[in-house]
């Protein structure tokens, strides 16, 4: 990994544990849901609740109102005297009504960035510095019904513009009036500080013995109580829906879903560790992404793989890991992407950062003979190869304004990128005469907004391109608030369609999967973090995954397997609640995808698989809300066949398993706060 651009993903969705609490009326599993009234307006329309924030991060509230419309040019000035006349930032949030039920173009006119939601899903997305740019994203209305509506802008510097304007085919384009819009008071920020919760114990599924209530057995309007911490009281007032339609797959088997990098996994004194082969084990990953940015350096380093006196690789060092690794799995082995992040010291001589140009070829050997080595030597037949890691910024943002956006800096110095191409296409090209049966991939981006580079790399590598792979970090500062976090893996789906969109449109003939290659919660360990090693962590991650898979990745890889930070396990080897929810994942999700649909996306969060040849199927339930959700669920195509259900839930108390009659569930589930619960069927 490596630090990001702070200004390329900001906004959040809010996962945090897994835990699960049955309410009355929460998962009627039935094949038939009770339609509701249509909704009516109490208002004539009052605009949109602004909250104005001095900076970008959304941290610093300094004014809050009611706002007509959102048709603002400040020039120079700042929108209210609490705020400084740049670097400040507005959130407008909402309802909006539209006369007609059909597709609706939304348009904003802003300088700097904007970004905007309706119903939940991401419309509209340019969150850099920019001048005044019109830009246009469409989806469906229906009229008489309120859609929720979310508008972040943020001025950096220069002149302040932000519109909101709406057009469709029986509506002409005009700034969104008033009348149409609902303000709703925002939610109160959710504190930063750190979690106060006792620490998880780890432990295996195996042996765990869950010391949690019995259901409650009350009146048949009542659902079961399945974790302590549940507070009916606290509960949502309104029951949120959510369907399964078992006979409706959609496209892609789960096997990579739920990866993880080996960022130890070159590691003299871990790899052959038996806590570190165990743990690693356990969490059963599909596959398994060897990076450290270190790999490059000597041997006698902790992660480094050069013999720097003979100018090639450590064969003994790199195959006594990977040996280790194969020794942990047994017969159940993980497929392995060994990731070459960049190369060794002495092809940069000048120490500008880039290959020197007359070490293309000696690049491309290099590569090579590592495959050879763990391939053809050691015989460990690993399949997939990625080159470089993270190099968009310095091949192409760089020379660019906006982030990447824009035109060359100094047009007498253009960007590098066709220099990149090259190198990945002449390291492919040696690395397959080693072993042809191998995939290669790449290139790592740091940036999966950034088109204007990836679209390009992937047309210049299309003959030598097997996979595509990127990253994605929600947040460089440990006190965004938990919202926000969460929220931005909303862009890890959008990020996702588009990418798997361009490679459909360069190789319409043969498929090349996307591979969320990292993620986690800050693009930088120094924030320290705590989230990322509790439950707030595993919220997360399973808002990440669901929004890479559903939106059309293949696999996801979760960074990474060991460390004080970002760790499925801690420095001292002991499994973590990420860990723990990894191999809840791999042994309970895997197989095809299925339709699911939830009623409120903002709350709940649904995914769900069937797995015929092992005879079960799995629905996960995610609540990113901070209150308690009452969820009914309706399945379609199928029903259990078997009287019990095996429960899993993570949460704040930590994680527990337990098997409920299925009649107990027929008035629903109550979900805690920011928790998540798998429910397993036999099928």
């Amino acid at each position: 990994m490596t630090i990001l651009d702070p200004g390329f993903s900001s906004e959040s969705r809010s996962l945090s544990a897994i835990e699960s609490i049955p309410q009355s009326g929460a998962i009627a599993l039935e094949n038939n849901l009770t339609s509701t009234s249509p909704l009516t307006r109490s208002s004539a329309g009052n605009g949109l609740q602004a909250q104005y924030y001095q900076g970008k991060g959304f941290s610093n509230l300094k004014h809050t109102r009611t706002d007509a419309t959102v048709n603002f040019d400040w020039k120079r000035d700042a929108p209210d005297a609490s705020l400084q006349s740049d670097d400040f930032s507005v959130r407008w949030t909402g309802q909006i009504w539209s006369k007609h039920s059909e597709n609706y173009t939304f348009y904003t006119r802003s300088d700097d960035g904007v970004r905007l939601w309706v119903d939940g899903k991401i419309v509209i997305d340019h969150w850099t510095d920019h001048s005044v740019t019109e830009d246009q994203g469409s989806i469906a209305l229906a009229a008489g019904q309120p859609h929720d509506i979310k508008l972040e802008y943020y001025e950096n510097g220069g002149d302040a513009v932000i519109e909101l304007l709406w057009s469709s085919p029986s509506q002409a384009k005009e700034v969104i009036p008033q009348s149409q819009l609902d303000a709703i008071a925002a939610p109160a920020l959710i504190s930063s500080a750190p979690d106060q919760t006792s620490p998880m114990i780890p432990v295996t599924l195996d042996t765990i013995v869950a010391p949690i209530i019995q259901p409650q057995a009350g009146s048949d309007n009542q659902p079961i109580v399945l974790d302590s911490t549940a507070s009916i009281s606290a509960m949502s007032k309104d029951s949120i829906t959510t369907t399964v339609d078992w006979n409706s797959g959609k496209g892609g088997n789960t096997a990579f879903g739920y990866g993880v990098n080996a960022y130890q996994g070159f590691r003299t004194g871990t790899f052959d560790s038996a806590a570190y082969k165990s743990n690693m084990a356990t969490m059963s990953p599909g596959m398994i992404r060897f990076h450290n940015g270190s790999t490059m350096q000597d041997s006698s380093t902790s992660d480094g793989l050069i013999d720097t006196a003979r100018q090639t690789w450590d064969a003994n060092k790199a195959k006594s890991a990977l040996s280790a690794s194969f020794a942990a799995f047994g017969q159940n082995q993980p497929e392995r992407m060994i990731n070459i992040p960049t190369w060794p010291d002495w092809m940069d001589a000048d120490r500008d950062g880039f290959l020197d140009r007359n070490q293309f070829d000696n690049f491309a050997r290099l590569c090579a003979d590592l495959v050879k080595i763990v391939n053809q030597d050691a015989r460990l037949k690993v399949k997939y190869w990625e080159v470089t890691n993270e190099k968009d910024n310095d091949y192409f943002v760089q020379f660019r304004d906006n982030s990447g956006w824009g035109g060359l800096k100094d047009s007498s110095k253009p960007d590098r990128l066709n220099e990149l191409i090259t190198i990945y296409n002449k390291a492919a090209v040696a690395m397959k005469q080693a072993d042809p049966t191998i995939k290669i991939g790449g290139p790592a981006v740091a940036r999966p907004d950034l088109q204007p580079f990836y679209v390009p790399f992937i047309k210049g590598t299309i003959d030598h391109l097997d996979f595509f792979t990127y990253h994605y970090y929600a947040s460089g500062n440990a006190s965004t608030a938990d919202q926000d976090i969460f929220n931005a893996t909303r862009f890890i789906g959008g990020y996702t369609k588009t990418i798997v969109a361009a490679l459909k449109a360069a190789s319409p003939n043969r498929t090349i999967p996307a591979m969320l290659g990292e993620y986690n919660i800050s693009w930088t360990w120094e924030s320290r973090d705590p989230r990322m090693a509790n439950y707030k962590g595993v919220v997360f991650d399973a808002l990440s995954i669901a929004q890479a898979l559903t939106n059309g990745a293949a696999g996801t890889l979760a960074w990474n397997e060991k460390d004080g930070i970002y760790g499925k396990m801690d420095d001292q080897g002991n499994l973590r609640p990420g860990g723990e929810f990894l191999q809840l994942l791999n042994r309970y999700m895997i197989g095809d995808r299925i339709s699911t649909t939830t009623s409120n996306e903002n709350a709940i969060t649904t995914f769900a698989v069937s797995n015929t040849a092992q005879g079960y199927k799995s629905f996960l339930i995610i609540n990113q809300s901070n209150n308690s959700q009452q969820v009914q669920s309706s399945f379609t195509g199928w029903s259990p066949r078997q009287s019990s259900v095996a429960t899993h839930t993570m949460s704040a108390s930590g994680y527990s398993q337990k098997t409920v009659n299925w009649s107990n569930l027929k008035n629903g589930i109550v979900v805690p706060s920011n928790s998540v619960i798998l429910l397993t069927f036999a099928d």
